[in-house]
């Protein structure tokens, strides 16, 4: 065996991240998030920002200071991306080396493995914490300490299965049964749902205070943004002094005591570190000699120039739109009266015509229907004369055809009496076989049933014989289910004790956390 001893457990700290839900990624990685820990950055930070959400984050701002602050914090970014990604290789290496030593059955070099533990343990104790946490109790600390990844265990139930075979094994001796899979997988179950509840609510206190803790950051950038604000407006007003005070011919003293103010705000924004790298100055070889609060007054004129421009631009557009439109609307009234005018003149050449029109119509069809009436009268004389000549066709038709039906009437009758009489006599000949039959067939049935009535009796005597037997076999298999089911419940009844139990670190994280949600503003 190695006598070595083994390397810690790597310790996270749950309040270097946000909370999950808000978050647009989650490393999951391992060895990502211990190189994230090891360098004391937040793995939220890795990701990118773009300008217009920096816009939306200080809408007070300009843009050009929005502008400075993405390249800064873009380029801050990068940086620790690729610090990150470096360790993280060397991390992935040296388990490499120590697997493959591993496998060969060599020992470890000494050197590199008290390297690896002396950077695995080092990171934790002197990992960077935020200003805004200094003013917190120790109270605060230790608990965000206890809530750690190592510690998010049941002791005893951190192996399931086992638990479950050592409880399954004991109901087994007791009760002389065995005891199903199913009931051990339920009971297994019953744990690893314990398990994920118990995490469940420590991960909900952590992102509680994580939660706290950056509406803490969010009002004290918020408070120095404002005094930042609150400096830059009496750099102005002390401007305005200054440019007086050079008339009355007090040029030194209004410059020094302007510089006096401006190196004061440098130093502020240089000592603060609640944003490092947010904001970086871009020297120019032309510029050095210009002040920022005179760059600033320039860059305001420039913009009040442009914005004057911009309206005189859009009001003299709007002038011009006004003339464009008033011709237009004069042009179309003309066009329209122009049109108006020509419908009116085609209206009475169209009605004219019709006129003209309507009575040739009305010439021609008084004649056609002179023509009509004539031809309906010559027409009218030929269907008499048609009518009477039909009429005398179809008496003598009529005559025909009443002597053919009196003919067929009689044959008629004669056929159906014959057919009465074969049919009377088949009748009589089919009921003698019909009856005859029917005799055969009674006989027959009445034996059939004598057969059946035998054998349903003897059905009946082995169907009672199985079923007395089925029934001491149920009756033991009942038994033997019931010994069993009482076994499972006993199990799960003391696994569901053992769960439901809670120690007393987990009372006293209850009471802080109900302690924290009372006093929460």
């Amino acid at each position: 065996m190695d006598s070595s001893p083994p390397s810690p457990t790597p310790h996270l700290d749950l309040a270097n991240f946000e909370d999950g839900r808000g978050s647009r990624y989650v490393l999951t990685s391992p060895r990502s998030l211990e190189a994230c820990a090891r360098l004391g950055i937040r793995p939220v930070d890795l990701l990118p920002k773009s300008l217009q959400e920096l816009l939306d984050e200080y809408p007070g701002a300009s843009v050009r200071a929005v502008e400075d602050m993405y390249q800064a914090t873009e380029k801050d970014r990068r940086s620790r991306l690729r610090r990150c990604r470096d360790l993280r290789q060397e991390l992935m290496e040296r388990e490499q080396v120590e697997r493959v030593h591993k496998d060969a059955g060599d020992p470890v070099p000494q050197e590199g493995r008290s390297q690896l533990q002396a950077s695995s343990t080092d990171w934790w104790d002197h990992r960077p914490r935020k200003l805004y946490q200094q003013g917190k109790g120790e109270g605060h600390t230790s608990l965000m300490r206890s809530l750690s990844l190592g510690d998010l265990s049941l002791g005893d139930l951190s192996h399931p299965e086992v638990h479950v075979k050592k409880v399954a094994k004991k109901f087994e001796r007791e009760s002389r049964v065995v005891v199903s899979e199913r009931d051990k997988k339920i009971a297994a179950l019953m744990i690893l749902k314990h398990q994920e509840e118990e995490q469940a609510k420590k991960r909900k206190l952590v992102a509680e205070q994580a939660w706290e803790d950056v509406k803490y950051q969010e009002t004290s950038f918020k408070k120095l943004l404002h005094h930042y604000e609150k400096l830059d407006g009496e750099m102005t007003n002390l401007d305005k002094s200054v440019s007086k005070s050079c008339k009355g011919g007090m040029y030194l003293d209004g410059l020094a005591t302007m510089r006096m103010y401006s190196n004061r705000a440098r130093k502020k924004l240089a000592t603060d570190q609640f944003r490092p790298g947010l904001v970086k100055a871009k020297p120019s070889g032309g510029q050095d000699n210009v002040l920022p609060e005179e760059k600033v007054i320039q860059v305001v004129k420039a913009k009040m120039v442009r914005e004057l421009q911009n309206k005189k631009n859009i009001q003299v557009k709007n002038q011009y739109e006004m003339l464009r439109h008033s011709q237009r609307k004069e042009m179309v009234d003309s066009q329209a009266k122009v049109e108006e005018l020509f419908k009116k003149m085609s209206i009475q050449q169209k009605e004219q015509k019709a006129q003209e029109l309507h009575e040739l119509i009305l010439k021609e069809r008084n004649q056609g229907l002179k023509e009509k009436a004539a031809r309906e009268d010559e027409q009218i004389l030929m269907a008499k004369i048609r009518a009477e000549q039909q009429q005398k066709e179809q008496m003598k038709h009529k005559k025909i055809l009443v002597q053919q039906k009196d003919q067929k009437i009689q044959q008629a009758i004669d056929s159906q009496e014959k057919n009465i009489q074969s049919k009377a006599e088949r009748t009589r000949v089919w009921n003698t076989i019909k009856q005859r039959n029917h005799q055969l067939l009674k006989q027959k049935r009445e034996e059939e049933e004598e057969n059946h009535r035998k054998m349903v009796e003897k059905i009946i005597k082995l169907k009672d014989r199985k079923s007395d037997q089925l029934i001491r076999e149920r009756e033991a298999t009942v038994e033997e289910g019931k010994k069993i089911a009482r076994a499972s419940f006993h199990m799960r009844d003391q696994i569901r004790q053992k769960t439901r139990n809670r120690t007393f670190d987990q009372m006293v994280l209850d009471a802080q956390l109900n302690a924290s949600l009372k006093f929460t503003p």
